[in-house]
């Protein structure tokens, strides 16, 4: 079962048993709910180049800091932000910052 399919369960670091870790990744935590917001600024703005960099940003950040879901998911954002035509990808960019954002908001570093 995947993590979207639990809405209000945490979603927990993989890296959550190295003490060594814990203080850089609930700094990654905190600052989460920042990124999501400037990804959908971007995304009011229509700037998808802005949008795409940030989603790129999170993607590999995410993975450094043991949220593969994350990854996967800032992957999907960037993926859909590098379009020809903006106006058809806005729907599914909508939906993807939106489970992007809900991942955010689960995210704990223990």
């Amino acid at each position: 079962m995947n993590d979207a399919s639990q809405p209000f369960d945490p979603i927990i670091s993989d890296l959550a048993g190295d003490e060594d870790l814990i203080d850089i990744i609930e700094e990654f935590v905190e600052e989460l709910p920042d990124r999501v917001a400037a990804m959908s600024a971007a995304m009011a703005d229509q700037n998808f180049e802005e949008l795409r960099r940030l989603a790129h940003q999170l993607k590999g950040a995410a993975g450094g800091y043991g949220f593969p879901s994350i990854t996967d998911s800032a992957l999907q954002v960037e993926l859909a932000a590098d379009v020809n035509d903006p106006a058809k990808a806005t729907e599914k960019l909508a939906k993807d910052i939106e489970a992007l954002t809900e991942l955010c908001r689960r995210a704990r570093a223990k």
